[in-house]
């Protein structure tokens, strides 16, 4: 329905496991990392397009973050919210 989703994971082990399961069982989707050691500036970039609403079977996206980093002001400030958003 062109909606985005966020994953969230406590933690470095769930949130390297969850990426290896997104990228097995759905190959084509595009995924974007969000904490865990992955790139701040990354993540801030494009967290406002990947949370937009929009998706669509051609270009689906999917944000995996941890609990702290979703809680902090940086992603919370980025993050496009609404009735799109799947958490």
């Amino acid at each position: 329905d062109g909606g985005a989703a966020v994953i969230l994971v406590p933690g470095r082990d769930l949130h390297a496991q969850w990426i290896r399961e997104i990228e097995t069982e759905l190959p084509d989707v595009q995924i974007l990392p969000a904490g865990a050691g992955h790139s701040k500036v990354d993540w801030m970039q494009l967290l406002p397009i990947f949370s937009a609403p929009g998706n669509s079977a051609e270009a689906r996206r999917v944000v995996v973050a941890t609990s702290a980093t979703f809680a902090s002001d940086d992603f919370q400030r980025r993050l496009r919210t609404g009735d799109h958003l799947l958490i």
